[in-house]
């Protein structure tokens, strides 16, 4: 630190040096999201997997293989899984027209 009384030059400095303390692990976070986010295959997942030793796909968890069903299948999956867990499906339409298309 600066030895003297408290002026302009030392309370920038200071200012200066808290400002880069708080910046590094805020910077390591976005570092750190943009690669999980870009590189997810290529880095991540083997990096992750290599630290925590995780099963992929999780032990009771679908995957889903393939292309994309479409709704209807998406509608009768979200059935089958209600059914499952006791609930009912109250499902009023399922449309793939409309860019906000919603399936309830």
């Amino acid at each position: 630190m600066l030895d003297g009384p408290p002026g302009s030059w030392r309370t920038t400095f200071d200012w200066h040096r808290a400002s880069g303390l708080w910046l590094w692990p805020a910077l390591l976070v976005v570092a750190v999201t943009s690669v999980s986010l870009n590189l997810y295959k290529e880095v991540f997942s083997p990096l992750l997997t290599r630290m925590l030793p995780v099963e992929w796909p999780m032990p009771g968890k679908q995957r889903l293989v393939g292309a994309w069903a479409g709704y209807d299948a998406a509608v009768a999956c979200g059935g089958g899984e209600a059914r499952r867990i006791g609930r009912e499906l109250r499902c009023g339409r399922s449309s793939a027209s409309t860019p906000r298309a919603c399936i309830g």
